[in-house]
């Protein structure tokens, strides 16, 4: 499905599918109440999309982040019960679109279920960059956790989804706040990570909000419904709040890179409740 929005024509991707366990990504909220929304396995995971955005105006073509990848051992498959058939590079594909055709790569953050098709192995089984032509365009902030991670953060970014596109020469730093490309907006929202940005592509009702782990899926739009992944809780429930109001007021659509089947919708508030508008159809609203 291609939708429009402003300049930009917008398909939806999808890298696969993977599963997390399911009070990791509710956090405080309990099993008898998540598991409503969604079922677990018997070992408690939740499947969880692995999606992405190919963005084009004739000129440029983005994606907007690069899922899980390739590199993963067959147990680390098996672990993150791992599906990626066609993957992001076969969907591209059925879009016309080659690794080399690739403009500009663009990031939330730099989590390893964000970037890691960043980069592949090639027939050496060294890891070097998917897109060999592209601007690979990241959060500043982002970039040195990810780089020099800590104790807490280390699990959370992979090496080699980084290094061989910092040694290629093709990272570039978004903005803090503003226009990234002409009709792309950043916007700060910290608490996932500190640095943790969302993406906006056009204006007014016809914009798409990529929102990152901030909106993890249409789930996790209530302040409270944090995961255990966010590293700061407090911060998340008032990004969100505040996120969610602008996407009412300006009528933004919505995606959300774990929603187990990619779409959009558009978030309202009904009987006093914050709802996300026709999520998981796959569909636009």
């Amino acid at each position: 499905m291609s939708i429009q929005a402003g300049r930009w024509r917008i398909d939806l991707l999808t890298d696969g599918t993977f599963r997390l366990d399911g009070g990791a990504m509710f956090g405080i909220v309990p099993k008898v109440i998540w598991q409503r929304l969604i079922t677990p396995d018997d070992l408690n995971r939740i499947e969880l999309g692995l999606n992405s955005l190919l963005v084009r105006d004739g000129t440029r073509t983005i994606v907007v982040e690069t899922g899980m990848g390739t590199k993963w051992s067959e147990k680390d498959k098996q672990l993150y019960v791992l599906k990626q058939e066609p993957g992001l590079v076969g969907m591209l594909a059925q879009h016309g679109v080659q690794p080399a055709d690739v403009t500009h790569v663009l990031f939330s953050h730099l989590h390893l279920d964000h970037a890691g098709g960043n980069t592949r192995f090639d027939e050496s089984g060294r890891a070097v960059p998917t897109f060999p032509n592209a601007r690979y365009m990241v959060p500043r902030g982002e970039w040195e956790e990810g780089i020099n991670p800590d104790e807490i953060t280390r699990h959370s970014f992979t090496p080699e989804d980084l290094i061989p596109i910092r040694d290629a020469g093709l990272v570039d730093f978004l903005p803090e706040e503003g226009e990234a490309l002409p009709g792309v907006r950043v916007m700060p929202t910290p608490g996932h990570t500190p640095h943790h940005v969302s993406l906006l592509f056009g204006e007014g009702t016809d914009a798409v909000l990529f929102a990152g782990d901030i909106f993890p899926t249409s789930m996790h739009i209530k302040p409270h419904y944090h995961m255990g992944y966010d590293l700061d809780a407090k911060t998340v429930a008032a990004t969100r709040v505040w996120l969610a109001e602008e996407c009412i007021r300006h009528g933004w659509r919505v995606f959300f890179p774990h929603e187990p089947r990619p779409g959009l919708c558009r978030l309202a508030m009904q009987d006093g409740k914050l709802m996300a508008v026709n999520a998981g159809q796959g569909v636009e609203p």
